[in-house]
């Protein structure tokens, strides 16, 4: 319980980071935190921590519940699976998986959005998207070492 107190103020502490200091181009610190408590807890308690935190970002946006809590719970619950396949998890294998996971957690999060809202992600430009799939890498790549350490 104290392990998963942390990460929930550290998901607070990111929502606060993202909303302060990036106004239009966001990285996703949610979801790298969702895949390192992943990584550590397992796909339940990742699963559950990724839908927690994406009621979070949801409540925070002030428009739809649901497309963060899905895209962030399917990041939680499969990103443990992904490593479970693989022998040696190293920092390129993370950072891969956490970039690979952001671009599926941005498809789903849009799809959801235009199916429930009617919002056209369409004529939208593409270097959003990109830059926070970015973003979110690099993020990923100035936590790694902080919470590498902590894993089991």
């Amino acid at each position: 319980m104290k392990r998963f107190s942390v990460y929930l103020v550290l998901a607070l502490f990111a929502l606060s980071i993202q909303a302060t200091f990036f106004p239009h181009i966001r990285p996703d610190l949610i979801l790298v935190l969702v895949c390192f408590y992943s990584l550590r807890e397992g796909q339940i308690k990742g699963m559950a921590y990724g839908a927690l935190t994406g009621l979070l970002m949801d409540s925070a946006s002030g428009f739809i519940i649901g497309p963060n809590i899905l895209s962030k719970s399917v990041v939680g619950f499969y990103f443990n699976r992904i490593r479970q396949k693989f022998f040696l998890w190293n920092v390129f294998l993370n950072t891969l998986f956490i970039c690979l996971f952001a671009i599926i957690d941005i498809i789903l999060v849009r799809v959801i959005l235009e199916v429930f809202s009617g919002l056209s992600f369409a004529m939208r430009s593409p270097e959003v998207s990109i830059l926070s799939v970015i973003y979110t890498t690099a993020g990923s790549l100035i936590i790694y070492p902080i919470l590498k350490e902590r894993q089991s």
